[in-house]
């Protein structure tokens, strides 16, 4: 078996001579987090000769598995946690006229913490809101670091893009634009 690969896209092919069949290496696994381990496997393994004309490819790229695990982590807590509404239990007069906001405020999502669901715990103390905006602005800059990494193994000369931290619990992405 002979594994060829193209920085470029970070398309890993996978040659087996008896049959000449080439696999793509997005079909060998059904689950992220396990394409991202045989990615770095295949990244680690990768000899420095290889990586010469990218000197950080191989820390960066470690780099963005790792953050992307953990983003997967907190992102699977926030969608697959079991959630409630609840309302404010204000005491309301006939006639009194209610705006939009008004019922925004009476009526939430919550953790479902009652049957002691991991992951609705982990969220207990947490904004929903903040953790949802979060996993998307985490992801955003992820996705657009890994296709700077891509661009910059082109033939183009596009400079090696520099990693940025992901945004703190209630930073939003916007703001952090805004402010360069």
């Amino acid at each position: 078996m002979t594994c060829t690969k193209s920085w470029a896209g970070f398309s890993i092919f996978i040659l087996i001579p008896a049959t000449n069949k080439v696999l793509d290496f997005g079909t060998l696994h059904n689950f992220d987090r396990q394409k991202r381990a045989l990615l770095g496997a295949i990244v680690q393994a990768t000899p420095p000769l290889m990586l010469q004309d990218y000197p950080r490819l191989k820390e960066d790229v470690l780099w963005l598995l790792k953050e992307t695990d953990k983003l997967e982590d907190t992102r699977n807590t926030a969608i697959h946690s079991p959630l409630l509404t609840e309302s404010n239990n204000d005491i309301l007069s006939l006639g009194d006229i209610l705006t939009y906001h008004d019922i925004l405020r009476r009526h939430y999502v919550a953790p479902n913490i009652r049957l002691k669901n991991s992951r609705a715990m982990k969220l207990a103390q947490k904004d929903l809101l903040a953790e949802f905006r979060w996993c998307r602005d985490a992801a955003l800059l992820l996705r657009d670091f890994a296709l700077s990494l891509d661009a910059a193994t082109m033939p183009d000369e596009i400079p090696w893009p520099d990693r940025h931290s992901l945004p703190n619990r209630g930073q939003y992405l916007r703001r952090r634009l805004h402010k360069h």
